[in-house]
């Protein structure tokens, strides 16, 4: 027993005091029971000997919490297990980028911070692309205004409004649209309210690996909810 005590590390184990080996004991246990809530299988065997010593002493709240621990970790290992195999790798990191420029010369940067400006610079231009738009410039933004809430907006709403000469036909085109679909608003032919069965419709076809919104809510919770008819319903009422 000295030599077994020594390969474990407890060196001069008979200059030990009973007091010094009751309280390694105790350290003992507790380090025991820490593994045993870490480790998988004996976390397992660790919940199933607590809920056999809750049900033994008829406390029958805390045996059926233990059991729906143990059957929601099961079901998290046996859909880790699927995922594993069924979902293909995520996108890795972004290591060479190539950018053409006005001359149609292409380079290649490999470097983080050539990487990161590259990328900013594409993005702020995709992204920057509806404020070129003929509606977002000259005497048509100036009648339309940031908010579009001018006397020339409702003209257009109304399909009274007499465009600018330098309107381009694209845009002609979607000021008769928005008339257009204005009228058939006011008349009900096209509904802006969303029920539950249109909330149900779309968010159970929806990938749930879609990114999200800041909000905070993933859409795996948007798509769990079209599941459900109470809670489609009250986050229908909640999106118009």
């Amino acid at each position: 027993m000295r030599r077994f005590a020594v390969r474990n590390g407890i060196n001069h184990p008979m200059r030990l005091s009973v007091a010094d080996l009751v309280e390694m004991y105790h350290n003992c246990k507790e380090q025991a029971r820490h593994y045993m809530a870490q480790s998988p299988w004996l976390r397992k065997t660790f919940l199933n000997d607590k809920m056999n010593v809750a049900i033994d002493q008829g406390n029958s709240e805390e045996a059926n919490r233990i059991k729906g621990m143990l059957k929601a970790e099961a079901q998290r290992k046996t859909w880790q297990d699927i995922q594993r195999v069924t979902k293909p790798r995520g996108m890795l990191s972004v290591t060479r980028v190539e950018v053409e420029r006005q001359d149609g010369v292409v380079t290649e940067y490999i470097n983080k911070e050539e990487i990161e400006k590259a990328v900013m610079e594409e993005l702020t231009s995709r992204f920057g692309r509806a404020g070129s738009a003929p509606i977002c410039q000259g005497v048509l933004y100036d009648l339309l205004g940031t908010y579009a809430d001018t006397e020339a907006a409702v003209q257009i709403l109304e399909g009274t409004f007499t465009p600018p000469t330098d309107a381009d036909g694209p845009t002609l085109i979607i000021l008769e649209e928005i008339a257009r679909i204005w009228q058939l608003m006011g008349e009900g032919e096209v509904s802006i309210v969303i029920s539950q069965e249109d909330y149900q419709y779309y968010w159970r076809k929806v990938k749930e690996s879609t990114s999200s919104s800041l909000s905070g809510l993933h859409f795996g919770h948007y798509k769990a909810i079209g599941w459900d008819d109470e809670l489609s319903n009250i986050l229908a009422r909640k999106f118009p």
